[in-house]
């Protein structure tokens, strides 16, 4: 998909291509199954920034996630903060992912990770709002990078190691 954002500029894909480079990595990634019983946990909650059009990197996690048996909801792109906090809450999740790759909806993707109601979980965050040390200061949470199986391991070394 990094390949394909970089053919935009010299107009070598239309949006047709993406199009459809985008819905086959979908169908690819929901034709993906655990193998073996969910784990006994809270669920991990995935969402994208409030102003991300989006969600694939959290389809990709999800999908690798659920691979190791955790149990994972996708709320998706253009999740408002409010929405995002009213699923932990109701889902009681123990960890929460965001992917913000806008810069103008950092702060938006900001007022998210730091609601009262994702305190007390395991936060986590990632894209290209993010991509930098400064643009990582103060911000709550763990940063992902842009891994996703190193993502992946540092979201479950992280509720595994702080459980019970």
């Amino acid at each position: 998909m990094l390949s394909l954002g970089d053919c935009w500029p010299t107009a070598e894909i239309d949006v047709a291509h993406e199009d459809f480079a985008t819905n086959a990595t979908h169908a690819w990634l929901a034709a993906l199954h655990a193998t073996g019983p969910w784990r006994r946990q809270r669920p991990i909650i995935l969402s994208g920034g409030p102003l991300d059009d989006h969600a694939l990197e959290l389809e990709a996690i999800a999908a690798l996630l659920r691979q190791r048996r955790w149990d994972c909801r996708v709320l998706g792109a253009h999740t408002p903060p409010a929405s995002l906090a009213q699923a932990v809450v109701q889902t009681d999740a123990s960890a929460i992912v965001i992917v913000c790759h806008l810069t103008t909806g950092r702060t938006a993707a900001l007022e998210a990770l730091g609601a009262p109601e994702l305190r007390h979980r395991h936060v986590f965050y990632a894209g290209d709002a993010f991509a930098s040390a400064r643009a990582r200061q103060d911000v709550p949470g763990h940063y992902l990078g842009t891994d996703l199986a190193q993502a992946t391991d540092l979201i479950t070394t992280t509720i595994a190691s702080r459980r019970g």
